[in-house]
């Protein structure tokens, strides 16, 4: 579960970049020279050899990367401009790690991390509803896996994977400000659609 420094140190980034750099994605050099990163060694952000980090991507930079967007929301909410970039917190901020490893029909070893939740839904905007099914906000290009090939390569049946009605938070009264869990207010589909597995959610353009 933990990080290294420079694991946890590009958590941060990826909030710093998507709520004031979004309109320069990538271009992060400007922000990062007014942060001041200063971690304790051996810590769970900072971990030294030999401590576990091969699951930090899904476990401690997704828990340092939560904070940082609540810190920085709090400070560009009191900006009746930049508060419109704030945005709640999708339904992929947290999911559980489904792990499958073992020997397949073939005899060879295989693993698998199950990362179809990844195409959850997006949080509301300040000026918007979220998207029923958006993947991860912060990811360029997010893909769901395809049911098709996973099952050809691993030892893996899928009896269904579908969309989860009002998945999405609804826009207004402070939404965009708040994380959003399942049990908040939502906005009904016009009907429900069943998820491709090749569809490729998309980040929403901002402006």
């Amino acid at each position: 579960m933990n990080a290294t420094y420079s694991g946890w140190r590009g958590a941060i980034m990826v909030a710093l970049n998507q709520l004031l750099c979004w309109d320069q994605y990538f271009s992060i050099g400007g922000a990062l020279r007014h942060v001041e990163f200063d971690p304790t060694p051996g810590t769970f952000n900072c971990a030294n050899f030999p401590a576990s980090v091969s699951t930090a991507p899904i476990q401690a930079m997704e828990i340092s990367l939560y904070p940082a967007y609540n810190v920085l929301s709090k400070m560009i909410h009191s900006d009746p401009e930049m508060r419109r970039d704030i945005m709640c917190i999708g339904g992929t901020s947290q999911w559980p790690a489904t792990i499958y490893r073992g020997t397949d029909q073939w005899g060879e070893r295989y693993g698998y991390i199950l990362v179809d939740p990844i195409g959850g839904a997006i949080g509301a905007f300040a000026t918007g509803d979220g998207i029923s099914t958006g993947g991860q906000s912060r990811t360029p290009i997010c893909k769901l896996p395809n049911v098709e090939h996973t099952e050809q390569t691993f030892p893996l049946l899928f009896l269904y994977r579908k969309e989860v009605i009002d998945s999405a938070a609804r826009a207004g009264s402070g939404a965009g400000c708040r994380p959003n869990r399942a049990s908040s207010r939502t906005t009904r589909s016009p009907s429900p659609r069943t998820l491709c597995h090749r569809a490729t959610p998309c980040r929403p353009r901002r402006g």
